[in-house]
């Protein structure tokens, strides 16, 4: 389990697969069956990001490079011609950060300009869905790491 609710600091997961850098590399790009989006940045470098969830650029054109907002960035290094290892590092969630700044600023300016009597207990609102957003969010890098873990030992398996 994660347990990063506040994404202060990345998730680091490393991984070692007994296959070839290019190898890997091919397999993740040519694989459609795979339930995340892989992306080369360079020459060793990669993006995994899930394939549909939060900030996904299909509800809202959040992200150019990924198709979500829950994605890690990786790096591969061989460490012999069949064994390569690679770690994933997350990225923070803009959109995550965007959707509960736009609620704050909402329920200010409701508070002030559409009923100036809308009791206190409403400004506590951007707080819970911070937690709530916060848990559906970790919840998430989760099932990226889960989804990702099963492929690297369906990789290990070949």
């Amino acid at each position: 389990m994660i347990k990063n609710i506040f994404l202060k600091t990345p998730i680091l997961k490393e991984y070692k697969i007994n296959k070839s850098i290019d190898f890997i590399k091919n397999k993740l790009e040519s694989d459609k069956s795979k339930s995340f989006y892989y992306k080369t940045l360079w020459n060793k470098e990669f993006q995994i990001s899930l394939n549909f969830s939060f900030g996904s650029n299909l509800l809202i054109d959040a992200n150019y490079q990924s198709k979500s907002d829950i994605k890690a960035r990786g790096k591969f290094k061989e460490l012999e011609p069949n064994l390569t290892t690679f770690k994933l590092e997350t990225e923070y969630p803009y959109m995550f950060v965007t959707c509960l700044a736009l609620m704050f600023f909402a329920i200010i300016l409701g508070k002030i300009f559409i009923e100036p009597t809308i009791p206190i207990e409403f400004a506590l609102l951007p707080i819970l869905m911070f937690f709530g957003v916060g848990y559906f969010v970790n919840s998430e890098y989760e099932r990226l790491f889960k989804n990702f873990d099963a492929y690297c030992n369906k990789l290990n398996s070949l």
